[in-house]
């Protein structure tokens, strides 16, 4: 009956049997490794080391092991609660290394440093959420002079509706307190439902432009005006003049069609002139925005929205 039932647990569940068989084949692998590496001194590569052996594997010696290299390390905290953890899992196993972890928590613990973190009751708005180094930190947690490790740290608060901040805390070693107060946050703006107002148009340059050519072109018409005027005049004065000889109102009749001309003329020069800066203008303005079309559903049918 026994050996029927151990042999359906095993038959039941092979997969979880040799994944755990390979989590602490690996295990081993990680933790030979770190031994190794502490031997050379090189905590930096040895302690990430044993914190995965230890997360495939749970084993006293791996606790001790790693939080003696976070002390090494200057991780006091870190090797302060792995030690008490130690301390912990030996005394329900009853394993002798209980007292080593002890005594090596202890030793430790006068020289933690801590973080404190007030939220005082003008800052404890609804959804409130505090985070140290990413890890929230409770409501129970508000207000501890936790242990942390020397270094800088993050706290960020949050809440909805309101705008979020972050700040660093540097902590000091050996025994080091630092505290944050966490402020009032700002009501998070609304978002504007306002359209943007549409860009000028660049009417100015234009205007000029059309203004110029409108005289421009008015100067011609009446420069042809005086032109056609001045041969009017002009053979007006034929009938005063022989072939040699005119009379003095032939004469004057030629002197007013000599000075019509030469206004045609000057109005026509001046009109050229103002047109074709008129043009120039016009064609060099900048452009308005494209004038688009837009459209989306609605409904049932479609909402066609644009600049005509």
């Amino acid at each position: 009956m026994i050996a029927a039932a151990i042999a359906g647990v095993a038959l039941a569940s092979p997969a979880d049997a040799l994944g755990q068989a390979a989590d602490k084949a690996t295990a081993e692998v990680l933790f030979e490794q770190a031994k190794a590496l502490l031997a050379e001194g090189n905590y930096a590569e040895a302690c990430p080391k044993l914190a995965e052996s230890l997360r495939l594997d749970t084993g006293i010696g791996t606790m001790l092991y790693l939080a003696d290299c976070y002390e090494r390390t200057g991780k006091t905290a870190s090797a302060w609660g792995q030690f008490r953890e130690a301390q912990a899992s030996a005394a329900k196993e009853r394993d002798a290394r209980e007292k080593i972890a002890k005594e090596r928590a202890d030793r430790l613990e006068p020289s933690l440093s801590r973080l404190t973190v007030v939220v005082p009751p003008a800052s404890d708005v609804s959804g409130l959420v505090v985070t140290r180094d990413g890890t929230p930190l409770g409501r129970a947690g508000w207000g501890i002079d936790a242990p942390v490790d020397p270094g800088p740290h993050v706290v960020r608060v949050s809440a909805p509706g309101h705008e979020a901040r972050e700040s660093t805390i540097e902590v000091g070693p050996s025994g080091a307190r630092a505290s944050f107060v966490v402020t009032p946050l700002a009501l998070a703006r609304a978002p504007s439902t306002e359209a943007p107002a549409p860009a000028p148009l660049p009417t100015t340059q234009r205007t000029i432009g059309i203004t110029l050519a409108a005289v421009g072109v008015a100067a011609v018409g009446v420069g042809t005006f005086f032109g056609v005027r001045a041969i009017g005049t002009l053979d007006d004065s034929k009938a005063h003049c022989g072939e040699r000889t005119c009379d003095q109102t032939g004469l004057d009749l030629r002197d007013t069609s000599r000075t019509e001309a030469n206004v045609a003329t000057a109005l026509f020069v001046a009109g050229g002139v103002l047109a074709g800066t008129g043009a120039v203008l016009w064609l060099t303005a900048p452009r308005s925005p494209s004038r688009g079309i837009a459209v989306a559903p609605a409904g049932a049918g479609l909402v066609a929205a644009g600049r005509f």
